[in-house]
């Protein structure tokens, strides 16, 4: 099983295990396939690698019992991403996006979920911005459902995913969803019924996005009970498992 979304070294080892030991190379979606088989066109046919999607016990997640957390002082928009504090995830452009949201007037708050190795860097990205008023770095939480359930959209600034695990799950809690258009995003959100996908790095289309929802409840309930369900259809475990059933059968 495939989820790392970079290239593999066509090294003597891996044509050997990949023609010769390993029977069924699967990935966690579309677009990890491609960068699986960036290297090893020749060696491997494209028919051989298997797609299957990283499932979710959504038994077991809503099984959890929900805390949220209060961030609204007043009738702020609450905008909340989960994520490690790396490049990868690029928390980075959340700095732009506030930005853009105080230019258009917007009452909101950013709340990032998540700890990494670049957090003094967003802390002094932050207050060079003078936006400690707008960005709270949250840390960790060992019940996700949580935060997700003390914010009004998600944002999804990820720069590349293997399958965007975090976007399923803030879905799934009925949160609209705003992303990139970046390596699976769109098998996670294929129209704009259960999510926006954006061009890639356009902060001002990101903004304008967010912005929107912001300003439109309805649309925000909407998109979001949509999302709930195609995630629960699409990833849920038992699907899932049949998918490996029938792969391996």
């Amino acid at each position: 099983m495939r989820g790392l979304s970079v290239p593999i070294k066509n090294s003597f080892l891996n044509r050997y295990l990949l023609t010769k030991v390993i029977t069924h190379p699967v990935t966690n979606s579309f677009d990890t396939k491609k960068i699986f088989l960036t290297n090893l066109k020749n060696v491997l046919p494209e028919n051989k690698v298997h797609v299957i999607y990283r499932g979710i016990n959504f038994d077991e997640w809503f099984s959890r019992s929900v805390s949220p957390v209060k961030y609204r002082e007043n009738d702020e928009i609450i905008i909340g991403n989960v994520g490690r504090l790396v490049k990868q995830k690029g928390q980075h452009y959340l700095i732009d996006l506030a930005l853009k949201l105080k230019e258009k007037g917007l009452k909101f708050k950013i709340i990032i979920a998540g700890i990494g190795k670049l957090e003094a860097e967003l802390k002094e990205l932050i207050a060079k911005n003078n936006l400690e008023q707008e960005i709270i770095l949250a840390g960790f939480f060992s019940n996700v459902r949580d935060f997700l359930n003390s914010i009004d959209i998600f944002v999804f600034p990820s720069i590349w995913e293997g399958f965007g695990y975090a976007l399923v799950e803030a879905m799934a809690e009925e949160l609209p969803a705003v992303a990139f258009v970046k390596t699976s995003n769109p098998e996670i959100i294929p129209n704009k019924e259960i999510g926006f996908l954006v061009d890639y790095p356009d902060i001002d289309e990101f903004a304008d996005t967010v912005f929107k929802l912001a300003q439109n409840p309805n649309l925000r309930k909407q998109v979001g009970e949509k999302a709930k369900e195609s995630v629960i259809r699409r990833f849920n475990f038992d699907v899932i498992i049949r998918e490996w059933e029938k792969l391996l059968g």
